[in-house]
């Protein structure tokens, strides 16, 4: 049986290969690990101690990825537009509570 890391492995290069239409080796997911461990992406989410969510330049290309920091691994690829419709979502959130909280002191 596959331990859990290969199995993100594979995982991470079939969504790379669904969502980018790019074909990852193996090779390439620690890659991208030491990318996101030396600070060269972007932290998009903080999802736990363990998860986190980040934009990364690998190949001249720009990717959003969930890294596992326990396995130090990527868990998965996740569509460009996720920091797009995660900020549309927290400005809406937001301007929400803003009218709720100024409904509630008229």
């Amino acid at each position: 049986m596959a331990s859990k890391k290969k199995c993100q492995i594979k995982h991470a290069i079939k969504r790379a290969k669904e969502r980018y239409n790019i074909y990852l080796r193996y090779e390439d997911i620690p890659e991208i690990v030491k990318l996101i461990q030396s600070e060269q992406s972007t932290l998009i989410l903080k999802k736990s101690i363990r998860v986190s969510i980040h934009e990364v330049i690998y190949m001249n290309k720009k990717f959003v990825v969930v890294f596992d920091s326990l396995r130090e691994n990527i868990a998965t690829f996740l569509p460009l537009n996720f920091k797009r419709k995660l900020d549309e979502f927290n400005d809406n959130f937001l301007r929400e509570m803003e009218e709720k909280d100024y409904e509630n002191n008229i």
